[in-house]
């Protein structure tokens, strides 16, 4: 199972935002060893010049609600841009 979650910000926000991701994720792996974590973004800004990035994460065989709360919360201690949408793929 892979959750993804993505979100929209500045250009200008950057630098902040990456260090902040790099945290969570760090400690989401700390917490939950058999996460697999991933970051993705969009090759360019939209039309109003927002980057897109998208958090990956795979969660064989894990409790996906209680991570999926973790990693909420984890994302409002780090100040993580919002709305951040969250989708689960399943393999076929």
């Amino acid at each position: 199972m892979n959750l993804f979650v993505y979100y929209k910000f500045l250009p200008s926000e950057f630098p902040c935002i990456l260090k902040s991701v790099e945290s969570l994720q760090r400690q989401l792996q700390e917490e939950f060893s058999l996460v697999t974590c991933g970051l993705l973004k969009r090759p360019h800004p939209d039309e109003t010049g927002h980057h897109t990035w998208m958090e990956t994460y795979t969660l064989d065989n894990l409790d996906v609600e209680r991570i999926k709360s973790r990693l909420d919360q984890l994302a409002q201690e780090e100040k993580l841009p919002s709305p951040r949408r969250n989708e689960i793929f399943i393999n076929v």
